[in-house]
């Protein structure tokens, strides 16, 4: 008698962690029967035919192998050709202006904002395009909007300095417009740059885990676990 009610008390506890286990069993979690019924693998065996896992191309530099970006050639390019268009669209737009303004005299055209507006865009158009144009040869992948918005933050402020009357301001203003365009150029482009179409964060590819719980019955009570590859 006490032997029956042992085994009603273990089918009992086998019931119940068969029920706890009833939603996994319900998902399905890709094994078939055979997969099932099949014995153990030897893991030591297995990862031993297992090939060595390649190195991922953002593994060690953080950064992905295409993205071949070159930082000091577009530094140096670019700073030689953006003096190149500094100096071109400062002439271009010192022309605008001085059409622009009826009242600007040959010698003296600095002295208005009429002038000094329209020099200081075709400065930073001149100096923004050069580095755009410089980076995408070197894979910068920047645009050029915020470019330019940086040569202009850079070359309008001090081409106003350039309209006082105070001598010493206006050496400030000139001096200014003379790097501060190559500069904002430069922070604006680095600012705009786009991932490399393949960076992305890398992840392993590892094989889908699928589990499925066991229950049985042995002498010694229910088995209760779970067998599947991982």
């Amino acid at each position: 008698m006490s032997g029956g009610i042992e085994m009603m008390a273990r089918l009992m506890r086998v019931l119940v962690m068969g029920l706890v286990w009833m939603p996994l069993l319900a998902r399905g979690q890709g094994l078939s029967k055979e997969e099932v019924r099949e014995p153990p693998v030897d893991m030591a065996s297995q990862s031993s035919t297992e090939s060595p896992p390649t190195a991922s191309p953002m593994q060690g530099s953080g950064v992905a192998a295409d993205d071949d970006y070159s930082l000091g050639g577009h530094l140096v390019v670019g700073t030689l050709l953006g003096g190149v268009g500094l100096f071109t669209g400062t002439l271009v737009g010192g022309l605008v202006g001085a059409v622009l303004d009826s009242d600007c005299p040959l010698t003296r055209c600095g002295d208005t904002f009429a002038f000094a507006i329209p020099m200081s865009l075709g400065t930073a158009l001149g100096t923004s395009l050069a580095i755009y144009l410089t980076g995408d040869k070197f894979n910068g992948r920047g645009n050029f909007g915020p470019t330019f918005l940086g040569a202009a933050l850079g070359a309008v402020p001090f081409a106003l300095l350039t309209t006082s009357r105070h001598d010493r301001v206006a050496r400030i203003g000139t001096v200014g417009m003379l790097v501060t365009p190559l500069i904002g150029s430069f922070t604006g482009y680095w600012l705009s740059r786009s991932p490399s179409p393949s960076r992305g964060t890398a992840r392993a590819e590892l094989p889908e885990a699928q589990a499925a719980p066991v229950l049985g019955l042995t002498r010694g009570g229910g088995l209760v676990g779970v067998m599947g590859h991982f």
